[in-house]
């Protein structure tokens, strides 16, 4: 995954994603009916689910970085198989033939 693809993932799951971002405290306490909107437990229980959220985001911007750190390692790890599989064939040897000549002379022989 590339950095482009990080932003990517982090524009799409986090820019939006904080509470505040896209309901105030005043449009919260308008859920409630009238007779508890000016209960304190209301800005409390806003506070709370803010925090929760805010936790969530974390994980989720950690949970992209590890998967950032994740794509470059299995990147190495393709380019490094291709590159051997390229120097077989440049060598002249087919993959196969040569994974086969592999598995022959692993094998020991029994006289």
């Amino acid at each position: 995954m590339s950095a482009q693809e990080g932003k990517l993932l982090s524009d799409f799951l986090l820019a939006p994603a904080p509470l505040r971002d896209f309901m105030t405290l005043r449009q919260f306490t308008e859920i409630f009916p009238k007779g508890h909107r000016t209960n304190p437990a209301v800005q409390d229980l806003y506070r709370e689910l803010q925090r929760l959220r805010e936790k969530d985001i974390d994980l989720v911007r950690r949970a992209i970085a590890e998967e950032i750190t994740r794509s470059k390692r299995l990147r190495r790890e393709y380019a490094s198989e291709r590159r051997q599989l390229d120097d077989a064939t440049v060598a002249g040897l087919d993959p196969n033939a040569l994974r086969m000549e592999e598995e022959v002379h692993s094998i020991p022989i029994n006289s």
